[in-house]
Formats: structure tokens, sequence, C-alpha cells
């Protein structure tokens, strides 16, 4: 108990973790917008250091994030009811087939191969 009093003594009456300065039950002051930058920003750096402090245990909580998640996904895939298959019917269409292949065969195709590219080639230029 006298621990907690000297901290209180300590800090002169506020908590130990303020609230926001635009919190609830204060009026709006003008520099209320600036205020609460200047609180984000701090807040933004203490989190930026204690995740630079800890790397291993940011890779572990990512890592273990991603894991549940996946496994989540998964679980909820299984859950849904099996469907039964459908049968589904296409009709190809193959008139004149070997025409097609001639026609194909007829064209002069040449083939052309860069391995260095620039910015201002142009597809005329690539096609040569």
């Amino acid at each position: 108990m006298a621990k907690a009093l000297r901290a209180l003594k300590e800090t002169q009456g506020r908590p130990k973790f303020p609230c926001p300065p635009w919190g609830a039950g204060r009026r709006a002051d003008p520099g209320g917008a600036q205020k609460a930058a200047l609180w984000v920003s701090q807040r933004s750096a203490e989190v930026v250091q204690a995740l630079r402090a800890h790397p291993r245990r940011l890779a572990a909580s990512v890592g273990g994030a991603l894991l549940l998640s996946s496994a989540g996904a998964y679980a909820l895939v299984e859950a849904q009811p099996q469907l039964p298959p459908r049968a589904t019917l296409a009709t190809v269409l193959d008139n004149d087939v070997q025409g097609q292949t001639e026609a194909l065969a007829a064209v002069d195709l040449r083939y052309a191969s860069s391995t260095s590219v620039r910015h201002r080639d142009t597809v005329q230029q690539l096609l040569k």
C-alpha cells in the first residue's frame, strides 16, 4: 500500500498511463489535433523501439499468427458440406480441323529472341 501511495506522489496524482489528450470528457481545444498527433507519434515511437528490441519475438508472433490463420482457413474449408459432383456436358465443334491445321502450316512464322531489351524499343523493332 505504501509503495502505491509513494508511486502516486511521484506522479503527482496523475495515472501512470495517461489517457490520450482527446479522451472522453474533455472539451475541444484549438491545439487538440497537435496534441493528438504528438501523442500518437510518441506511442508509435515506443512501439517501434520495442519491436526493434525483440526481433525474434516479432518473427515468432508473425509466424504464429500465419500458422493459426492457415489452420483456421483449413478448418473452415473442412466444415463445409460436401456437395455432390455435377455432370458437365461440353460440345466440341471440330468443323474443318484439317483446313485449320493446313492454314497454320502455310503461314511463314519467324521467331526472334533477344536477351537485351531497351526502354525505347518498339514492337516492330523486337519482331525483326
